[in-house]
């Protein structure tokens, strides 16, 4: 006779005991809430919120519908907007698939304790466990489910739906000291800039990054959020549309606020770099491109809890030039910006903020 003793988080009690008072007792209060965040500037501004229950069952075209007539009313050319559709119990200010994904991630545990101790080899047994393994739903984010990242156009009065791709990767910090490059002095590069430790890092990551963009002709846009143990956690995404990269730096400056660990944040990307008229906002993403003769550029940014700010953007037809590289690094570090390029404005406030509540 053999006993079987299996630890089951907290998690695993509440998630059972909320599904047997769902089914069994009564069906508790839904409450949808769409959320609109618009982005002026690159500044995340939440400009209205609207609110439905389930038994207004309004379908999502009416949603749209709703908000297209919002934006008609708004002064700018184009409009950088995410929605997000949140479902919380009435009375509580909690996501409910926040907690869903916590209860799938606990129960598959579960059942791999379970799988572990009574080695059950029967074909019913390793059935339940493959479907369990492929399950999808616990390898998304209520972001991935929930959020949309749209552009409104008021020229043709259309909105667009953008399209996005992120290489999800293990919640676990990087040694940046094991990127290639790293151990290489500047001078190697070519360089001769007089860079503090994060700003030499950073330098050489970018590097780095530029060889990738040279030999591939396209980088997903990449985040280094850099913790004082000159660890970070890495963001690389690709998206068809400007919303999605405005949504990762709202969000990336809320973390800041929250977490003084962080110290930094690199980013970079490819990006098109048009003549300064005011115009091409007016202008669709395929339009501007077919139109106004853009520049393709690889660029990377820097701001840190010191409110240093370094900004570099190199021209993607003159990186086979070793020279030009040279110079454009070298002249661009000698002088630290004041203000942060625009869209990184929301960082630049959150490490401001966070240094004069020190």
């Amino acid at each position: 006779e053999s006993t079987l003793i299996l630890s089951c988080p907290k998690n695993f009690y509440r998630t059972a005991i909320k599904r047997n008072e769902v089914l069994k007792e009564h069906p508790f209060k839904l409450v949808k809430l769409v959320e609109i965040t618009i982005y002026d500037n690159a500044e995340p501004t939440k400009l209205t919120t609207k609110q439905f229950t389930a038994e207004d069952d309004t379908d999502y075209s009416t949603i749209i519908d709703k908000i297209h007539e919002f934006l008609k009313v708004l002064p700018r050319g184009e409009i950088s907007f995410s929605i997000e559709y949140i479902y919380k119990e009435k009375g509580t200010d909690d996501n409910l698939f926040d907690k869903l994904f916590i209860g799938i991630e606990v129960m598959l545990n579960f059942f791999n304790a379970l799988k572990e101790e009574i080695n059950d080899q029967s074909k019913v047994f390793q059935e339940i466990m493959e479907k369990i393994d492929n399950l999808k739903i616990h390898r998304l984010n209520t972001a991935d489910l929930f959020v949309e990242d749209l552009v409104y156009y008021k020229r043709s009065d259309k909105i667009e739906h953008g399209w996005r791709v992120e290489l999800r990767m293990p919640d676990i910090k990087f040694s940046l000291d094991k990127m290639p490059g790293v151990d290489i002095p500047l001078q190697n590069y070519g360089l001769d800039v007089n860079a503090n430790e994060m700003h030499e890092l950073f330098l050489k990551i970018l590097h780095f990054y530029m060889f990738l963009f040279i030999h591939q002709r396209h980088i997903m846009t990449t985040i280094f959020i850099v913790s004082n143990d000159m660890q970070a956690n890495i963001l690389s995404f690709d998206t068809s549309i400007r919303s999605t990269f405005y949504r990762k730096i709202k969000d990336i400056s809320e973390k800041i606020k929250n977490d003084r660990d962080i110290v930094s944040i690199f980013i970079i990307h490819e990006c098109w770099s048009y003549p300064n008229k005011p115009e091409i906002l007016y202008k669709n993403y395929e339009e501007r491109v077919a139109t106004e003769n853009p520049i393709s550029t690889f660029a990377g940014h820097m701001i840190n809890e010191n409110l240093e700010i370094y900004s570099y953007h190199l021209e993607e037809d003159k990186l086979k030039s070793h020279e030009y590289i040279v110079n454009t690094i070298n002249e661009t570090a000698k002088t630290k910006l004041i203000t942060p390029p625009i869209f990184m404005t929301p960082i630049y406030n959150a490490f401001k903020s966070r240094k004069s509540n020190h």
